[in-house]
C-alpha cells in the first residue's frame, strides 16, 4: 500500500528509478495476499492459536503455500509440528482469508 501510493508522485526525470520502482511494485503486489487490516489481524490471530514460532507464522502468512508439501519445503520446521492433513487444513484456512480480500 505504501509503495503504490508513492507511484503517484513520480515524474519523467525519475525514469531509471521508476523502472526499479515499477518492478518493486509488481513484486509487492504479487505477495500482498491480504488487503485490509481486519483480515491481517484475523490471519495473525488464527496463526497465534497454532503452535508456531513467529518466523513460521510470518512465513506461512506471507508465502501462502498451496499445499503441505510446498509449506514443508519452504519451512522445514513444520515437518515436526503438523501432519500433512493438519497442515493442509491450516493452509485452507489461510486461503479462505486470501479469497475474502480478492
Amino acid at each position: 500500500a505504501v509503495v503504490s501510493t508513492q507511484s503517484t508522485g513520480m515524474d519523467d526525470d525519475d525514469t531509471d528509478l521508476s523502472k526499479v520502482f515499477e518492478n518493486t511494485l509488481k513484486y509487492t503486489a504479487k505477495f500482498s495476499f491480504y488487503q485490509n487490516r481486519e483480515t491481517i489481524k484475523a490471519v495473525r490471530e488464527m496463526l497465534q492459536t497454532k503452535n508456531l514460532h513467529k518466523f513460521e507464522a510470518a512465513s506461512l502468512a506471507n508465502l501462502c503455500p498451496d499445499n503441505y508439501e510446498e509449506a514443508k519445503a519452504l519451512i522445514p520446521s513444520l515437518e515436526d509440528k503438523f501432519d500433512d492433513e493438519e497442515l493442509n487444513e491450516l493452509l485452507e484456512d489461510l486461503k479462505t482469508f486470501k479469497d475474502l480480500t480478492q
